[in-house]
């Protein structure tokens, strides 16, 4: 949690609007989630232990973002769900269409380096 919060320091936030998410499933098979999550997210459980997060591109690339919870594999995240909302930690760079976000209390927040901010997302 220490190197989530010094990081989240140390980059700047766009301006550009985050991505809500309206709803946590959770099941017990990688088979019982959709293709397509729409504005869902997804957590597949076995007995206790939490194992995947699944949800769509806040992006809107269309490409679903399957994140790994077991600690027994690399790269890992961390999970924390509170009153139904979902935080994710660190963050998710979704390579294909450049994505750079937290999913925190179920809500993409933006995340670029300071050489990454777009001239029109700049706080003066």
């Amino acid at each position: 949690m220490k190197y989530f919060n010094w990081f989240r320091k140390n980059t700047q936030w766009s301006e550009k609007s985050n991505f809500k998410y309206k709803k946590l499933r959770t099941v017990s098979s990688f088979s019982e989630v959709p293709e397509k999550t729409d504005e869902d997210i997804y957590v597949v459980k076995s007995g206790e232990f939490n194992k995947w997060v699944m949800f769509m591109c806040p992006n809107q690339c269309g490409e679903r973002i399957d994140v790994n919870l077991m600690k027994a594999r690399d790269p890992r995240w961390e999970l924390k769900v509170k009153k139904g909302k979902v935080t994710l930690y660190p963050s998710v760079v979704v390579e294909t269409c450049g994505a750079h976000f937290w999913l925190h209390k179920s809500e993409a927040e933006w995340a670029y380096f300071s050489d990454e901010i777009p001239d029109n997302d700049k706080k003066t």
